[in-house]
């Protein structure tokens, strides 16, 4: 049994990180603002500590405290991190944080890896996340503290469905899906029980300590892909429309923003070092997909209230024009 915190926790990654930690007997608290309610209740043997990051000083009812590891899931700039890094150390066995793939200079190469070129502005969220690992690994190679950084990308799977989500409940409601004409970047998605999986591993092996972890799954494709595999697990013939331009997409709100670089990540790093095999992207998706039908409410948050410019107006699509 290990002493495990978790900042962040409630949502969907740390729920999941969360129970999955539960299930192996591990002893959890909470570090968060109280504010977000978990997508059912936590057991009872979950220990809550509410405090607020850009508060440092309630940092003190947490870290009263040892932790063999500390997960940190929602530390977003320098500040929520760096009285943790001052005053805390001692406090904690393992330091895993969860960065971002938008840490890298976009567009970025393609694949990308752990040593392609970052962005270091703390205007913007990748800036920050870089910052932070810098600050980090710094404290690794100085004091031998033990860290490890993930940077996941596209995480989908139940409670966040992620752009599944999207295209699904466009299936259901046999709604238009609008994608632009040349959308061909391609992109690899990351099932959330993978990313889970990549974590856990990480706390038990040193191998992990001081290493920075590109995480995404093994399948790279493009938006009109991913659709077509939406539409295979849940046996719904998607109605794609193509859009012509950029501007007509993101002016008139058709749908979600795909990405418009490629963002391919190389996940050989943590296959080799932590033994990580990912799931299929169909196995994925059909574990979402069973699950929005099981709770088929949490498909009402990818309606789109502004879907069309207005009733009467037409909309050229393709080379067609549609009216609504």
């Amino acid at each position: 049994m290990k002493r495990i915190a978790l900042l962040g926790g409630t949502r969907f990654i740390g729920y999941h990180l969360l129970m999955n930690l539960l299930s192996h007997g591990h002893q959890i608290t909470i570090f968060n603002r109280g504010i977000t309610q978990t997508p059912i209740p936590l057991p009872e043997e979950v220990e809550v500590t509410v405090g607020n990051r850009n508060c440092p000083k309630d940092y003190q009812k947490l870290f009263c405290k040892e932790f063999d590891v500390v997960f940190d899931l929602s530390g977003y700039n320098k500040s929520h991190i760096l009285p943790i890094v001052r005053d805390y150390q001692s406090s904690i066995g393992h330091y895993i944080f969860c960065s971002t793939s938008f840490v890298y200079k976009m567009p970025p190469p393609c694949p990308i890896d752990e040593s392609s070129p970052r962005l270091f502005d703390k205007n913007l969220y990748g800036g920050n996340k870089a910052l932070i690992e810098d600050m980090l690994l710094e404290q690794y190679n100085e004091n031998a503290w033990k860290v490890t950084v993930f940077r996941p990308q596209g995480i989908f799977g139940p409670y966040d469905a992620w752009k599944a989500g999207f295209v699904i409940y466009r299936l259901i409601e046999s709604l238009p899906i609008f994608v632009l004409s040349n959308q061909d970047f391609r992109f690899n998605p990351l099932f959330v029980e993978d990313f889970v999986s990549s974590c856990i591993k990480a706390m038990d092996k040193p191998i992990s300590h001081g290493k920075i972890y590109g995480v995404a799954g093994d399948e790279d494709m493009t938006a009109l892909e991913f659709i077509e595999n939406c539409g295979k697990i849940s046996a719904y013939k998607p109605n794609i429309q193509f859009v012509e331009g950029q501007d007509l997409y993101v002016k008139n709100k058709y749908g979600i923003k795909w990405y418009d670089h490629n963002l391919v990540t190389d996940n050989q790093r943590i296959k080799e070092d932590l033994n990580i095999t990912f799931t299929t992207l169909n196995a994925g998706l059909s574990k979402t997909y069973s699950w929005l039908q099981d709770h088929p409410e949490f498909l009402k948050r990818y309606t789109i209230k502004s879907e069309y410019i207005s009733v009467g107006k037409k909309i050229k699509i393709s080379h067609l024009w549609i009216y609504f």
